[in-house]
């Protein structure tokens, strides 16, 4: 590659080049740094470009010489999520602005973002992990490693097959563990308006508010093939009360008989549901017994 259009590609795509310094005949070739002054890359970018007379090597390769302020901005990326191990650029989830007028308009946005995610490859194979797990005779979880090593009859599925209320409970629990792979921390929106993330924003930053968190949630169970509802609830004097959003799940599966709550912002078990809501469902009175601060004024439904 000529010299003009080597400085050509750095100083157009802003890269760092890692050139040999050596002649090719030599076994112990030494990586180098060339290019400009470090930029931001643009997302998919390679950190470096892999040519005939490149050297392509991992941040730790002891024969990539990396002056230290370069060595630097490139860890912060790779803690900061921005990089991949691979080399390129993590790109961010956009942010697409919709109006939001009503409730219904809200429940449909969710309904929307959770069937989508539903049929990705990432969200189906999520689901079938946290489903399949196996099981020592005892019941202890098994490692991949012990599941391989164990004598042959001795592992079982932690959850039996066709066990709804298992399988559904399996999905709550993990997304309540922070030490899982769909584990989800509750936070609050954004302070001036509503914000409904993808799945795969939630991969990227595992801390949302209940609309992100049924959408993962939804786009789970609707993956193993249960029917999901959105139920949203008015609490509070309307002029100033709290909205909130969780799931109600159709269990069981094939041939659903009720519904069973999922709201997993609470540190409460699965089925947990919040007080007077069922009763207003009857009713459609606010209970005056409960005080105004925690009264369910109105109630909202969907199915997904």
């Amino acid at each position: 590659m000529g010299n003009d259009l080597m400085r050509l590609l750095k100083g157009a795509l802003g890269i760092y080049l890692l050139s040999e310094s050596v002649r090719d005949d030599k076994p112990d070739k030494t990586a180098t740094l060339s290019g400009p002054t470090p930029v931001p890359l643009r997302p998919g970018a390679p950190l470096v470009i892999p040519t005939r007379r490149v050297i392509g090597a991992r941040l730790g390769d002891p024969r990539v010489r990396l002056p230290a302020d370069v060595r630097a901005q490139i860890a912060q990326q790779l803690q900061q999520g921005e990089v991949r191990r691979d080399g390129t650029l993590r790109p961010l989830p956009k942010i697409q602005f919709r109006p939001v007028r009503s409730i219904k308009d809200r429940l449909d946005i969710l309904a929307e973002l959770i069937n989508g995610d539903s049929l990705t490859s990432e969200t189906l194979m999520e689901a079938r992990l946290v489903v399949g797990q196996r099981c020592s005779r005892d019941g202890r979880q098994l490692s991949p490693t012990e599941v391989r090593n164990a004598p042959p009859r001795s592992v079982k599925w932690c959850i039996r097959e066709r066990d709804s209320e298992g399988e559904s409970g399996a999905v709550f629990d993990a997304m309540q563990d922070a030490g899982s792979e769909i584990g989800l921390r509750y936070t609050g929106d954004h302070a001036d308006v509503d914000t409904y993330a993808k799945s795969s924003a939630m991969r990227f930053a595992p801390a949302e508010d209940c609309d992100g968190g049924i959408v993962r949630a939804g786009a789970l169970l609707k993956a193993i093939g249960f029917q999901v509802y959105l139920i949203a609830a008015l609490i509070g004097p309307v002029d100033q009360g709290n909205g909130h959003v969780w799931l109600r799940v159709a269990i069981p599966r094939e041939e659903p008989t009720y519904l069973k709550a999922f709201d997993w912002t609470v540190p409460e078990p699965f089925g947990w549901e919040y007080p007077g809501v069922v009763a207003f469902q009857k009713t459609k009175t606010p209970d005056e017994k409960v005080p105004a601060d925690r009264r369910v004024m109105d109630v909202f439904t969907r199915k997904v």
